[in-house]
């Protein structure tokens, strides 16, 4: 969306400097071009992450759904994590995770992969770090974001759902 937005201001932008009509042709086609090869690869490096995912996750036998939790919250660096996800995570991402104490408790951190690595964008349940705790420490983990729900008007909070897979049943 905001891609469009841009092309559209660099049109208008366009229109406003052309000393003619041939010249504003011209600049147009320049930025059709542009925006169709930016627009063709970025919705390529989408697909190709998709296919990657499903290629990796067919070896993980386990899968479960989950939200993330903590992600109206703010990481203690003072970053949003409201922000970090609008800003780094879309469906199809895969998330680090990083073992942490919360008030005595094990917890387990949520960090975007892609993007600024390592930011904080949320954390697993409580209940799901306890399962998880009780699983092999050779068990290996796939967190995929699967859909990422809010941020309208109705809805303001953002939140994220996600798959993990697993070696192992959780």
């Amino acid at each position: 969306m905001k891609t469009l937005l841009a092309i559209l201001i660099a049109f208008v932008f366009i229109a406003s400097i052309a000393d003619n009509s041939e010249e504003l042709i011209k600049y147009a086609i320049s930025i059709t071009v542009v925006a169709t090869l930016f627009l063709f690869f970025y919705l390529k490096n989408k697909q190709d992450k998709k296919k990657n995912i499903r290629e990796v996750s067919d070896s993980f036998p386990y899968s479960i759904y989950s939200k993330v939790v903590g992600v109206s919250f703010n990481n203690n660096d003072g970053t949003s994590r409201q922000e970090n996800i609008k800003k780094y995570l879309s469906v199809g991402d895969e998330l680090h995770i990083k073992g942490y104490n919360y008030n005595g408790n094990p917890a387990i951190a949520l960090l975007a992969k892609e993007g600024k690595m390592n930011t904080q964008v949320g954390n697993l349940s409580a209940e799901l770090v306890e399962d998880i705790m009780e699983l092999p420490e050779d068990m290996e983990i796939l967190i995929v974001v699967k859909n990422i729900t809010g941020g309208t008007p109705f809805k303001p909070t953002i939140g994220v759902n996600i798959e993990i897979f697993s070696t192992n049943r959780i």
